[in-house]
């Protein structure tokens, strides 16, 4: 029987691009590797039906089409360990903001939104066996985050689109064009002693802060960010062409437990309020230096409450978006690693 791929034996080494669709000089290196739940990266290249009649009903072969591709990444929020050192996830993350963190020694490491930079990286796809089909996702590009909290693990989430996933078939086909490599001369060998740091908090520890009162009721809750980044797909070339930058909407949700305290009170009224008051989010998951994440969220408009009251005990969430301080202030989120 032959060998098998198995997805607990899959790797993956993400590395920022300096130019669209070119993978890194000295990529992939063992201190690239990130770890990840699940990776995903998926070419399209359809075929183009010719139009014109032929006197009968069936379809005539084609010619392909323009190629494309996504790209999904699922991971643990896991920081280095070490106050100020950036997380093995920070290709991911700078994909997010669109820029590098502020990393100061032994302090933390802030990541803060870039509202016209699209940096694009490669992410190196290895599974096992070694024989199997290797992959490479180029000018991967994010488009979508999630970030959920208040399980046992905090779950971090990106996707995308990116220009094309190239792999080992391609690699040893001659006909494959010149653009599909992304600058390999060959196909990389995984690295043989990846480097990981850190481990992911307890998802359930840490400080929550809504409207500036501190809760310790929350059940669950969940930040979502869409950016409307996207590669040009229209151009005069068979692959998407460079990136573009796009508005950006963050979206929140929080289920705590009902209570008549005054604090939750405070929050349903903002919540109620026709004329609809804005207040700060402030989520920090994890209680040990080094993996403290902090989820910053400014300007929120809370919507009307929901209520589930099929549990023993009632739970109320709450939902609506954050948004800038000011026009061009790209401060709605911010994380800050510690």
């Amino acid at each position: 029987m032959a060998n098998q791929p198995y997805t607990r034996l899959q790797r993956v080494f993400p590395a920022i691009e300096a130019a669209f669709g070119i993978a890194p000089a000295g990529a992939p290196s063992n201190t690239d590797c990130c770890l990840i739940t699940t990776f995903s990266d998926d070419a399209v290249n359809p075929e183009i039906v010719r139009p014109d009649k032929t006197g009968a009903f069936g379809e005539i072969l084609g010619i392909m089409g323009r190629r494309s591709a996504t790209w999904a990444a699922t991971l643990s929020a896991a920081g280095n360990g070490v106050k100020g050192i950036k997380p093995d996830c920070d290709v991911f993350l700078q994909l997010l903001f669109g820029q590098a963190a502020v990393a100061v020694a032994s302090t933390s490491v802030t990541y803060t939104m870039s509202e016209l930079a699209c940096p694009t990286a490669t992410v190196f796809d290895y599974n096992a066996p070694g024989t199997v089909t290797q992959f490479v996702a180029l000018g991967c590009l994010c488009t979508k985050f999630s970030t959920s909290f208040g399980g046992d693990v905090p779950m971090l989430s990106f996707s995308g689109e990116c220009m094309w996933v190239y792999d080992t078939v391609q690699a040893a086909d001659s006909n494959t064009d010149a653009i599909a490599p992304g600058g390999l001369v060959t196909f990389p060998v995984q690295p043989t002693a990846p480097v990981v740091n850190g481990a992911p908090p307890q998802g359930f520890s840490g400080v929550i802060t809504l409207d500036g009162n501190t809760f310790t009721t929350l059940r669950t809750g969940s930040i979502d960010i869409t950016l409307a980044r996207m590669l040009e797909k229209d151009g005069f070339s068979v692959y998407p062409i460079n990136p573009g930058a796009g508005l950006y909407s963050v979206s929140f949700n929080c289920e705590l437990y009902d209570d008549d305290s005054a604090i939750l009170n405070t929050l349903k009224t903002a919540a109620t309020d026709p004329l609809g008051p804005v207040i700060s989010m402030s989520f920090q998951i994890g209680t040990i230096a080094g993996n403290i994440w902090t989820y910053t969220l400014k300007n929120c408009r809370v919507t009307m409450p929901t209520y589930d009251k099929q549990q023993p005990r009632r739970t109320v969430k709450f939902m609506g978006k954050a948004h800038d301080t000011s026009i061009g202030s790209a401060d709605a989120f911010v994380l800050v690693i510690t």
